[in-house]
């Protein structure tokens, strides 16, 4: 069975329907598994819950069959080549845990999931030491995987993709620069049509919608860190040109068009299976002329901001020195709105 459905019930994960120990089920399912095959943890976002059967990952997003009825509902597992009868597909295990609630509830359940993540992971390790582990992440599922970094040992995780990515820029450096060294190659997925989203999410946790987080901020964090903007012609270009068309977006605002849009799970599915194959050098040198074009772009905001505010001073002193230059009852009459006696 080469797909695993858990539910993380606080910081613990467990079998879905909790009907026994998760190590002997992990270590039976890996050994059945090639050594060269990796394992793949699927991570939710806001808004799903396995205890909700109606917001039930299981039979939606991780299920090898959605409802047709869904638009929004395609299969992470088979997208990422597993459930499909051969034996390298390797161990595919999706991970539930309760963000069907209010928003900043379900920001802090995230970091709880994150400590269950982590034990997932412990487990994965204890049961077979030499499997790749990989995180496939969606909106708030980034901040669960990031949340599990600080508990991980150095190399325990080999590789995440985070999708449209829900977290604030801040807590995102904090579990980097608290995880332990190395840390897991991260291609993290934006896109401006997920900008309004991103917006309304900063202002839910931190009142200010202009915080930056993790999907509008695109600065390299980390040596292992690549950008992938999917509103960026010179990137899908890149990708086009190493056999990865990716189908441009047909909606100006939409929060699930990273893993919706054609073409965008062969990038996932190369990344977690083959990661040589993608173009990634080539991403990351796109993604520093972005980062030096800002740059060279500040100075010259800060010059015409500096204009600005000189030509709105020398303004208000031509104004004051032509008033003081009036005549006083002239100035009186004016700003009584009567013409001078």
């Amino acid at each position: 069975m080469p797909l695993i459905q858990l539910v993380s019930t606080g910081d613990v994960p467990k079998l879905r329907d909790r009907s026994g120990a998760l190590l002997p089920v992990l270590a039976e399912n890996l050994e059945a598994q090639p050594l060269d095959t990796p394992v793949v943890i699927l991570i939710h976002g806001f808004r799903y819950d396995a205890a909700k059967p109606e917001n039930d990952p299981a039979k939606s997003i991780f299920s090898p069959v959605p409802p047709a009825d869904d638009p929004r509902s395609v299969s992470w597992p088979r997208h990422l080549g597993f459930c499909r009868g051969r034996k390298e597909e390797g161990l595919c295990i999706g991970l539930s845990w309760p963000a069907r609630t209010g928003i900043r509830e379900a920001y802090q359940r995230a970091n709880e999931a994150g400590v269950s993540l982590a034990r997932l992971v412990d487990l994965i390790r204890f049961a077979d030491p030499r499997r790749e582990v990989v995180v496939v992440a969606h909106s708030l599922g980034a901040r669960v995987a990031l949340c599990a970094l600080p508990h991980i040992k150095a190399g325990r995780i080999h590789r995440m993709v985070f999708i449209y990515g829900a977290e604030i820029g801040r807590e995102t450096d904090h579990c980097l620069s608290t995880g332990n060294y190395p840390l897991p190659r991260i291609i993290n997925v934006t896109s401006r049509e997920n900008w309004i989203i991103d917006c309304t999410f900063a202002a839910a946790i931190t009142r200010r919608p202009w915080t930056k987080t993790l999907s509008s901020c695109t600065a390299t964090r980390c040596a292992e860190w690549i950008d992938l903007p999917l509103h960026d012609p010179n990137a899908l270009a890149l990708l086009r040109a190493a056999g990865y068309p990716i189908a441009q977006s047909l909606r100006p605002i939409c929060h699930w068009s990273g893993y919706l849009r054609p073409g965008v799970f062969t990038v996932y599915r190369d990344f977690v299976r083959s990661p040589d194959k993608l173009p990634l050098d080539g991403l990351r040198r796109l993604a520093d002329e972005r980062r030096d074009s800002r740059r060279a772009l500040r100075p010259r905001i800060a010059n015409l901001i500096a204009s600005i505010l000189r030509v709105s001073r020398f303004g208000g002193i031509i104004a004051e020195k032509n008033c003081n230059e009036r005549d006083p009852q002239e100035l009186r009459s004016a700003s009584s709105g009567i013409g001078p006696l």
